[in-house]
């Protein structure tokens, strides 16, 4: 019944059982009326010579899209090579258009359909049209000499094969299988309605190249008009997209990947990192025309939560209930501190506070480090640190009568940061 089926085909040395020569499936091709063309040799590459054989034999499998097993079609059918045919280099004689003289610097010319029309019903190995050249030449070309906006081209093909090709090139000697032209157009245009306009693939190189000797121009240009991506990169096991620029000096504006229009924006759907093998750095007002350009993070309510600006300052910014947003500063400091605030009260006129546990591991507390105590009593209050040591310091307090004390107070603890204490007013350089 007519539709669409899977194909197996086999080529052996004999009617049955005899050695596998050659095999390959090819799915998805039309049915109509229990005829089918298809090309063999298109899916897997037929053996060169394999027609010189005196004994060779196709078997045929078919299955229906979505089953498995194929089922086999017998007897085979003989191949009768031709008694002259010693490789696939060259056509066939037998069964084809042949002449007695040759034709050679002669021109034809009519007003018909084509100039010359060959057409082969049956050939299903082969070409309708064959040429060769031993010289440099061409084997077959195609020349087109109309000059008005609409013309046609110097070859074509045509395909009505789901599995075919419009137009086949193959190139086994080391060189390019298509290379096209054009002096002030498109070398290679391709164009889908609904697939993809232009596909390639390679097994152990670049899928697509492109090149550029233009100044300003790219060696690959993407472009949408709707509202997909200009250019999309997706990799199984490495990078989507790589980009390698100019690198010889950090001073200057180029890199590896530029941002055009007013706002270079980089987006990601999820999570983003950002990795670097050594340091990042990130030119604030690189042309040197802002006042004061700042680095800015912005929060999902699109307001501004911190900034640190080219004059050097840091900052969180907040929203005030009648000022909108204000900008607080960091306190800076020519050495590494951890600071830590609390209350405490004194029990009989002393009390010993302990450091907080995380905060205890982030600090140096073999070092010396500062404590600052503020009373919090209606009576004068004199405070004391009397002991300091590693897990915390202890502190009295007495009135002016020399009276232990029950009242409260506020302390901070200024202390080195662990693993940066030597650091003072380090000496910051501006190379890269």
């Amino acid at each position: 019944s007519a539709g669409f089926y899977d194909f197996q085909f086999a080529l052996y040395d004999a009617e049955s059982n005899g050695s596998l020569l050659w095999s390959e499936v090819q799915e998805q091709i039309e049915v109509t009326a229990g005829n089918f063309n298809v090309f063999l040799g298109s899916g897997v590459p037929l053996p060169e010579g394999i027609f010189a054989r005196q004994e060779l034999w196709l078997e045929v499998a078919v299955r229906q899209s979505g089953e498995t097993e194929f089922a086999y079609l017998s007897p085979r059918q003989r191949f009768s090579a031709p008694s002259n045919a010693q490789s696939i280099d060259g056509p066939a004689q037998s069964n084809s258009l042949s002449c007695e003289h040759t034709h050679f610097g002669e021109s034809w010319s009519g007003t018909g359909l084509a100039g010359l029309l060959i057409h082969t019903p049956s050939g299903n190995l082969g070409g309708a049209l064959y040429g060769k050249t031993g010289g440099i030449g061409y084997g077959v070309v195609g020349q087109q000499d109309v000059t008005s906006s609409i013309a046609g081209g110097g070859v074509a093909g045509f395909s009505d094969s789901a599995s075919g090709y419009a137009g086949y090139f193959e190139n086994n000697g080391g060189g390019i299988g298509v290379s096209a032209k054009s002096n002030t157009n498109y070398g290679i245009r391709g164009e889908s309605g609904s697939g993809v306009g232009v596909f390639g693939k390679s097994n152990s190189h670049d899928g697509i190249r492109g090149e550029s000797a233009g100044t300003g121009k790219s060696g690959v240009y993407g472009y949408n008009s709707q509202n997909g991506y200009g250019v999309f990169g997706r990799s199984t096991n490495d990078f989507g997209i790589g980009a390698v620029g100019v690198d010889a000096t950090p001073y200057d504006t180029l890199g590896d990947l530029w941002l055009g229009g007013d706002y270079g924006e980089i987006y990601a759907e999820g999570y983003m990192d950002l990795f670097s093998n050594r340091d990042i750095f990130l030119d604030l007002d690189d042309d040197n025309n802002e006042s004061n350009a700042c680095f800015k993070i912005f929060n999902g309510g699109n307001s501004v939560i911190s900034q640190t600006c080219e004059n050097g300052t840091k900052s969180a910014v907040l929203q005030t209930r009648d000022y909108e947003q204000r900008a607080v500063y960091v306190i800076e400091s020519p050495e590494v501190w951890l600071q830590d605030f609390g209350t405490a009260t004194l029990q009989d006129g002393q009390v010993t506070v302990t450091f907080e546990t995380i905060f205890a591991q982030t600090i140096n507390t073999e070092l010396d480090y500062h404590v600052q105590l503020t009373p919090l009593c209606q009576e004068p209050l004199i405070l004391f640190v009397v002991a300091k040591n590693k897990n915390g310091f202890t502190v009295k307090g007495v009135g002016l009568d020399g009276s232990p004390s029950s009242c409260s107070f506020d302390y901070s603890v200024t202390a080195k940061r662990l693993g940066v204490e030597e650091l003072r007013l380090e000496e910051v350089s501006t190379e890269r």
